[in-house]
């Protein structure tokens, strides 16, 4: 037995194609929801959110200008501080911004181990896929306390 080409489809045929577009749909969402958060959207990286004190006699590789101290915050990535000057820090976030991978630093830079994405000693954008630089925290010091300042 054959079926009319200009006949609608079986209702056996719709079933299956029902199945396969449910299953193809549920697939995507389940795709979806494992992807990292904030895939290129600065504003869902790990920011801190409250000031950090470090005392910096609790921190002696940041007695010498160019040292990198990481610090752990409790974000998903350590927060980076170097020393530049006497009174100068930098200090960045070590969270890439294309799928949230922790950089790490390579000659007087960043670079992401995962899609090698570079950025600047200073967190800005080298290359790479990473669609923004990394989050630039500003800082007080008082005496020997380092105070890193959250994102508010």
């Amino acid at each position: 037995m054959t079926q009319d080409p200009k006949a609608p489809p079986c209702a056996e045929c719709n079933r299956r194609q029902f199945l396969k577009e449910a299953t193809g749909a549920a697939a995507a969402l389940t795709m979806a929801a494992a992807l990292p958060y904030g895939c290129g959207d600065d504003a869902n990286l790990d920011d801190l959110t409250q000031d950090l004190p470090l005392a910096l006699t609790e921190h002696p590789e940041l007695a010498q200008r160019g040292q990198t101290k990481l610090i752990d915050a409790g974000l998903s990535c350590p927060i980076a501080v170097t020393r530049t000057a006497d009174n100068d820090f930098v200090i960045t976030g070590t969270e890439c911004s294309h799928q949230n991978c922790c950089v790490g630093r390579n000659g007087d830079g960043w670079r992401c181990p995962c899609h090698g994405a570079t950025f600047s000693f200073e967190g800005e954008r080298l290359g790479g896929p990473a669609p923004v630089g990394l989050t630039r925290y500003g800082f007080s010091l008082d005496g020997d306390t380092l105070t890193i300042l959250g994102k508010s």
